[in-house]
């Protein structure tokens, strides 16, 4: 498995390719041509496309991708397919455009799996805490948190439908079901270590 992460000029959040044999994720996409050539570059399948959670700077793309690729499945909890198509709950209305996205294909109510071949599966987890429409995203030992947890700082709650509650709850979960060497990788910033992993 190869990850690649892409940092996207729009508020620096960051984009994620990941190839696994002849299939390709996507999770939180970019717009950025960059980010589209990666994909194109690999010539395989682009399977999935994951979004951590519901705002803005971590859905851009899913419009352009799905375009290209009709047969691409998109992925999210069920408030986040809600708040796609809504420029204020997404949060675009915010920054000055209204973004207007896409249908999601496959809604994750409670813990779920997304067989990839006979040895990998996709592990999907809803959460709350920076945003309503959160969920972590484990393939293999490699977790992708989106914006509940970026290292060394505090979780972002102010933002509508954030909880400082939920982000404890959060942090008890991956504590509680996750070895301390999983590696995490975040909506913004480097990666890390669980064991590295505070409440600020």
């Amino acid at each position: 498995m190869l990850i690649t992460c892409f940092q996207n000029i729009f508020l620096k959040a960051n984009s994620y390719l990941i190839e696994i044999d002849d299939q390709l994720i996507v999770i939180d996409p970019s717009e950025d041509t960059l980010f589209i050539q990666m994909i194109l570059q690999k010539k395989k399948l682009l399977r999935y496309i994951i979004l951590t959670h519901e705002h803005i700077d971590h859905i851009m793309g899913i419009n352009r991708l799905k375009k290209m690729f009709e047969k691409v499945s998109i992925v999210a909890t069920d408030y986040t397919s809600t708040a796609i198509p809504n420029p204020k709950k997404n949060l675009s209305v915010f920054h000055g455009f209204e973004f207007v996205g896409v249908n999601v294909d496959k809604i994750i109510l409670t813990s779920d799996l997304i067989k990839i071949n006979d040895y990998l599966s996709i592990n999907l987890f809803p959460c709350k805490g920076h945003s309503r429409g959160g969920m972590f995203i484990k393939i293999g030992d490699y977790l992708f948190c989106g914006d509940e947890f970026i290292f060394e700082m505090k979780t972002v709650t102010k933002l509508p439908g954030g909880n400082s509650n939920e982000v404890i709850k959060s942090f008890d979960f991956l504590k509680a079901n996750f070895h301390n060497e999983t590696i995490i990788y975040p909506g913004h910033g480097e990666k890390f270590l669980l064991r590295e992993l505070k409440i600020w």
